[in-house]
């Protein structure tokens, strides 16, 4: 995963530049309050249900969420989130032993989200058309999943045959509650006295990184 947080920061790290570059004053007045649609690319750590797989992360979630701010000043501010995804595949396969005898099986396991996130932030320059930020907060995931189980064979060197110990089934679905801290970095480009792009970057930290979240969207300031 490391290789992907350090492509996406260089990214956005790049887009700053580029998107003040096309901007001219005067500059926005300061807003008293925003809201902005972002859609993104979300990947989690699975590591836990990984079981012999080589991948322990799934990256395939789309993101998709609306965002409300507040500023308390100039530089500070409130934010909250609400947010989705599409559905979410992560395959896995273990093996293990029954009766001395070698067993192996698999699991597509289906994933939801949705969450709401309350963060505060700090928004640096003054009187900008490109203001970078960075943030701290408390996200509350609901995550359903499903379990598609494969049937378990076992391989008897005696026989020199395979059987099948238990057929396929599903398991759930079940909804869990995630509450976890994240960090964020990002940028808000004005595109006119009231209109922005903004971007950024979201980690969810759990034990590491749990979760990386890639957003780009538009708002309008109030």
């Amino acid at each position: 995963m490391k290789p992907h947080i350090v492509l996406i920061a260089v990214l956005l790290g790049a887009a700053v530049p580029a998107v003040a570059h096309a901007q001219s004053p005067p500059a926005p007045a300061r807003p008293r309050a925003d809201v902005a649609g972002t859609i993104g690319w979300l990947s989690g750590n699975k590591s836990t249900l990984a079981g012999e797989s080589h991948n322990d992360w799934y990256n395939r979630g789309l993101y998709g969420g609306v965002t409300a701010g507040w500023y308390w000043t100039e530089h500070h501010k409130m934010e909250v989130e609400a947010g989705l995804t599409n559905d979410i595949d992560f395959q896995t396969y273990r093996s293990t032993y029954v009766d001395g005898v070698q067993a192996w099986g698999g699991s597509v396991f289906n994933y939801t989200l949705r969450r709401v996130a309350v963060g505060e932030l700090y928004q640096g320059l003054h009187n900008a058309w490109v203001h970078p930020y960075a943030g701290a907060g408390v996200d509350l995931t609901w995550e359903r999943s499903i379990e598609h189980r494969d049937r378990v064979m076992a391989y008897d060197p005696r026989t020199g045959m395979s059987r099948e110990l238990s057929p396929p089934a599903t398991i759930g679905p079940t909804t869990t509650l995630r509450v976890r801290p994240y960090l964020e970095t990002g940028f808000k480009a004005y595109v006119s006295p009231r209109a922005f792009f903004r971007g950024d970057l979201r980690l969810i930290v759990y034990r590491g990184i749990d979760e990386v979240v890639l957003r780009c969207g538009f708002g309008v300031d109030f």
